[in-house]
C-alpha cells in the first residue's frame, strides 16, 4: 500500500510539473511519461541497511572484526581455541577444528608482505568466526606431494576492520586417520584496490584451476564487490508512519524495531516510533531532513531521543521550523502537528555552515538550534520527581476510578437532593479543566468522612457505592480490583483536608498567551485533569501565571496535538525560580501584582477563563494587570520588560544547567 501510494504522489507530482511547464511554455510539452520508479524500495525502512539501498543483493556476509590487535593478542586467542578444541561449520557444511598446528601455520602468513601486520593479526584473532562465515571456492590436490594430506582447500570471507573491507583467503589441509586435524593460513586482499577480476587473481595466485572453479572465486568477488559498495544515491525520500510510543503495544514489532536501533537505552519505550528514522540516519556520513511529529522535539522524548543523538553521534541541528499544522486536502480533515528538522552527524560537517537558520516561522539566524527548536545551548530537561524543598508540592488532582458513578451533572445534583436532601453534606462541586476554564459545573460524592452507617440508610449512596465496587471488580487492571476494598473512595486521593489550592489544568488551548489558573476553595474535589498546588502564596501564583514560566512551558511541555500539556515533573518541577531569598521587596511585589490579576477577574463573575484568556476577546484591564505581573516577575530574573521570549528562554535554560548540575 505504501508503495502504491509513493508511485501516485509522483505521478501527481508529474502531472502539477507538466502544468507548471504548460504554463511556462504558452504550449502543453511533448514528454515521455513515466511508467515506473525503480527508486521506489518496499519493505520495511527500520530493517533495510539505508546505506545499500539501489545496491544489488548478496548473501556475501561480512564479519566486523576489531582492529588494533596485537601479535601476542593473536597468539592467545589462538592458544584459547586450540585449548578448547573449538569447531565451526561453514554454510557449506564444511568443518573446521582448530589444533596446535594452527599457530605456527598462520604465523608463517605474517611474512607476507602483501597486507599491513596489523590487519593480519586482526584476522588470526577471529579465525573461528572468519571460518564459520567462509565460502567454500575450490579443492586442489596437494602440490607438495605429500601423501597423508586428504585434502587441501580454499575458502573466502569478507571481513571488515574499521570500515575498511578485506578478502581473507583460508587454506586449510586436511590430515587423515585417527588423529585427524586441520591446519590453515590465512592472508588478506585488499578491496577497495581491487576489482572483482583482481580479487579473482590474488585469491588463484595463478594457480591452474577448473572453469568451474574459477567461475566460483568470480563469483564471490563480484558479490564481495557488492557487498562493500559505496552508496550511490543523492537523495533518500521516505514516509515513515506517525505512531506515537503510546500507540505501540509493548512487545510488537513496532516496539521492538525501536528498542533494538537504540539499545539499552532508558526510558526507550517512550519513543515515537519515527525516532527510529532519526536513528538510522545519524549513522549514515549523509545531511538529513525529516518532517515529524512535533512530540519529538516536546516533553519526554527530547532528553531521550536527542540526549542520545546528541551525546552519541554528535548531532547538529542546520535548520528547522517549529510547530505547524499540516492539514489535507480531504473532506474529513485530520490535521497533523508537525515541525521539520535538518541535522547532520559529527562525521558530515567539514561543508555545513556554522550559522543555523530556525524558521518561528519566519526565518531567524542563530548560533545554535536546541533539540526544542530554539535558539541556544543544548540542553535536556528531565523529569524530576521532586521539587526544590522550598516550593510547595505540586500533586495530581483526584481519580475516581468509578466507571462515572461518583460524578453528577447538575441536573443529576438537583434531582438526588430533592429526593433526599440529607447527604447534601456528602456531595462537593468538582472541578477538572473543563469546568475550571469553560465555567462547567459538575459535582461529585465525596464519602471520605462517610460512616458505614451513614451509606447504608442512604439508598442513593448505597447503590452508588455498590456500582463502583462491581465497576472496579470488573476491571482487568489488579489495581482497579485492589480499589474495590474501598468502594465509597476515589481511588486515588491528593487533595488535603480544608486547604485551598491552585489549579493548574493538565491541558489547555495554544491559542491562550496564558495559562489559566486560580485558586479553589478547600469544599471543591479536584479531579485528575488538573494539577493542584496546595498551601501555595501569592508570589508563587505571581511566578506561575508570568510570561516567564508560560514561556518555560511552552518549550518543555508535551503537546497533545497542538494544546499544551502541563506535567508537573516536566514544567515545574524543572522550572528554575528566581533566587529572592535577600530580596523580600521583589517578592512583595509579585504578591501585589499577583493579587491585582485576581481583583480584576472578579470584575467578571459571568466570564468563564476561556473568555476572559481568549486573545480577541481579553479585557484591557486584566491584559495589563499581567503585563505589570510579568514585568515584576522579570525584574526578578534580572531581565529586562521588554525581553523577548527566546532570550527569556535561553536564560531560563542557563539557571536549569546550573540546577542539574
Amino acid at each position: 500500500f505504501a508503495v502504491s501510494v509513493a508511485k501516485t504522489a509522483m505521478w501527481i507530482s508529474e502531472a502539477k510539473m507538466l502544468n507548471e511547464t504548460a504554463s511556462i511554455l504558452h504550449a502543453p510539452p511533448k514528454y515521455l511519461p513515466l511508467h515506473d520508479y525503480d527508486g521506489i524500495i518496499e519493505g520495511n525502512a527500520l530493517r533495510m541497511d539505508w546505506t545499500r539501498i539501489g545496491l544489488p543483493s548478496t548473501e556475501v556476509q561480512i564479519v566486523e572484526v576489531r582492529a588494533g590487535v596485537l601479535f601476542q593478542d593473536a597468539k592467545a586467542r589462538l592458544a584459547e581455541l586450540k585449548d578448547k578444541k573449538v569447531e565451526v561449520v561453514n554454510s557449506a557444511g564444511d568443518c573446521f577444528r582448530f589444533t596446535k598446528q594452527i599457530f605456527k601455520a598462520l604465523s608463517d602468513k605474517a611474512r607476507d608482505q602483501s597486507v599491513a601486520r596489523s590487519v593480519h593479526w586482526a584476522a588470526v584473532a577471529a579465525i573461528d568466526r572468519l571460518c564459520a562465515a567462509s565460502t567454500f571456492l575450490w579443492d586442489e590436490k596437494p602440490r607438495n606431494g605429500s601423501v597423508d594430506i586428504d585434502r587441501y582447500a580454499k575458502h573466502g570471507v569478507c571481513f571488515m576492520v574499521d570500515g575498511v573491507p578485506f578478502v581473507a583467503k583460508i587454506t586449510s589441509k586436511v590430515y587423515p586417520g585417527d588423529a585427524a586435524h586441520v591446519t590453515y593460513s590465512v592472508e588478506a586482499v585488499l578491496v577497495e584496490k581491487n576489482d572483482a577480476r583482481g580479487m579473482t587473481d590474488s585469491i588463484a595466485r595463478g594457480q591452474g584451476l577448473d572453469p568451474s572453479a574459477g567461475n566460483r572465486i568470480l563469483k564471490f568477488s563480484e558479490a564481495v564487490k557488492g557487498a562493500t559498495a559505496k552508496r550511490h544515491f543523492d537523495y533518500i525520500m521516505g514516509n515513515p508512519p506517525f505512531v506515537g510510543a503510546r500507540m505501540m503495544a509493548q512487545g510488537s514489532e513496532q516496539k521492538k524495531e525501536i528498542e533494538e536501533l537504540f539499545g539499552d537505552i532508558k526510558d526507550v519505550q517512550d519513543l515515537d516510533y519515527v525516532c527510529g528514522w532519526y536513528k538510522k540516519a545519524v549513522v549514515m556520513d549523509a545531511r538529513c531532513a525529516f518532517v515529524s511529529t512535533n512530540s519529538i522535539c516536546q516533553g519526554a522524548q527530547v532528553p531521550i531521543l536527542w540526549g542520545d543523538l546528541i551525546g552519541k553521534h554528535g548531532v547538529t541541528i542546520d535548520f528547522a521550523h517549529q510547530t505547524f499544522r499540516w492539514d489535507n486536502e480531504s473532506t474529513e480533515k485530520a490535521a497533523v502537528h508537525c515541525v521539520i528538522v535538518g541535522f547532520h552527524s559529527k562525521e558530515c560537517s567539514s561543508d555545513i555552515k556554522s550559522v543555523k537558520t530556525l524558521f518561528t516561522p519566519a526565518p531567524l539566524a542563530v548560533d545554535n538550534i536546541s533539540p526544542y527548536l530554539t535558539g541556544g545551548p543544548n540542553v535536556f530537561v528531565s523529569a524530576a520527581k521532586d521539587a526544590p524543598e522550598s516550593l510547595p508540592k505540586m500533586n495530581f488532582g483526584n481519580q475516581p476510578r468509578d466507571g462515572g458513578h461518583f460524578i453528577l451533572s447538575s441536573e443529576e445534583r438537583d434531582a438526588i437532593l430533592a429526593a433526599e436532601p440529607e447527604i447534601a453534606c456528602w456531595i462537593r462541586p468538582y472541578v477538572g479543566a473543563e469546568e475550571f476554564i469553560k465555567g462547567k459545573l459538575r459535582y461529585c460524592f465525596w464519602l471520605k468522612d462517610a460512616s458505614p452507617a451513614d451509606i447504608a440508610h442512604s439508598k442513593t449512596l448505597y447503590a452508588r457505592v455498590t456500582a463502583v465496587r462491581d465497576f472496579r471488580l470488573a476491571s482487568k487492571a489488579k489495581t482497579t480490583n485492589g480499589y474495590a476494598k474501598v468502594p465509597h473512595l476515589f481511588a486515588q486521593i491528593t487533595q488535603p483536608d480544608d486547604v485551598s489550592f491552585l489549579i493548574v489544568p493538565r491541558v489547555s488551548s495554544e491559542r491562550r498567551r496564558y495559562i489559566p489558573i486560580g485558586y479553589m476553595g478547600a469544599d471543591v474535589i479536584a479531579s485528575d485533569a488538573v494539577q493542584i498546588l496546595p498551601n501555595a502564596m501569592l508570589y508563587h501564583f505571581g511566578v506561575l501565571t508570568s510570561s516567564v514560566h508560560m514561556a518555560w512551558m511552552r518549550v518543555v511541555a508535551g503537546r497533545l496535538k497542538s494544546d499544551y500539556r502541563y506535567s508537573k515533573e516536566l514544567v515545574y518541577n524543572t522550572f528554575p525560580w528566581p533566587d529572592l531569598h535577600d530580596s523580600a521587596p521583589l517578592r512583595e511585589k509579585i504578591s501585589q501584582t499577583a493579587q491585582v490579576i485576581l481583583d480584576v477577574r472578579a470584575k467578571y463573575p459571568s466570564c468563564s477563563f476561556a473568555d476572559l484568556y481568549d486573545e480577541n476577546l481579553m479585557p484591557l484591564d486584566l491584559r495589563k494587570a499581567h503585563e505589570a505581573n510579568d514585568r515584576a516577575v522579570l525584574a526578578a530574573y534580572g531581565l529586562k520588560p521588554d525581553t523577548p521570549e527566546p532570550e527569556i528562554v535561553a536564560h531560563l535554560f542557563k539557571l536549569y544547567a546550573g540546577m542539574a548540575k
